[in-house]
């Protein structure tokens, strides 16, 4: 079962200890879209990207392993599919060093993705990627509803709404009311 982690705005932070999780996934047979082999201890997060927002995922080591980053699509099934985009740039085990994905979802409807933190492993030794590590999830919604085109959704029905925490001052004066009717009395 995936990790569960909600897009907001501040982002999110967690810190996982891998100890114990399996070694599911070969990124070979998804894609390849790190270019290196990722048979160690993986774990594996899932998430939305809204329409028209970017995502970036950061994975830093807390204990020494080589990192791998990749996102896959939800659908057709996890660990089926091709890999959407992934990052195994360092073969550095040590403390500190960090891998990151950005994926940027263009189409009109939210995208769910997993997530999935891997590790490079000699075939020799499955228990590689075990520990610490931190994951930083963010997703940028500066485009998001500054024009109709990228209008958001709000639904009324469930009592108060928060707009991904963001107020009205961080958006663009687009639109004079008396050029499309005066329809506020302003």
């Amino acid at each position: 079962v995936a990790i569960p982690v909600l897009a907001t705005v501040g982002g999110q932070s967690l810190t996982v200890d891998s100890s114990g999780f399996g070694a599911d996934y070969d990124i070979r047979d998804l894609g390849d879209c790190t270019g290196n082999r990722a048979l160690g201890v993986d774990v594996v997060f899932e998430t939305t990207i809204p329409a028209g927002v970017t995502m970036t995922v950061s994975q830093t080591q807390e204990t020494s392993f080589d990192a791998s980053l990749y996102l896959l699509p939800v659908f057709p099934a996890c660990g089926e599919g091709t890999c959407l985009a992934g990052a195994d740039e360092s073969s550095e085990t040590e403390i500190g060093v960090s891998e990151s994905v950005e994926y940027a979802n263009t189409t009109d409807d939210e995208m769910s993705v997993f997530v999935v933190a891997d590790a490079w492993i000699a075939p020799t030794d499955p228990t590689i990627g075990e520990g610490l590590f931190t994951m930083d999830f963010s997703w940028d919604f500066s485009a998001v509803g500054d024009t109709c085109d990228e209008a958001i959704p709000v639904d009324l029905t469930g009592g108060d709404v928060e707009l991904f925490g963001e107020t009205s001052s961080s958006r663009e004066s687009d639109y004079d009311a008396s050029s499309i009717g005066n329809c506020t009395g302003f």
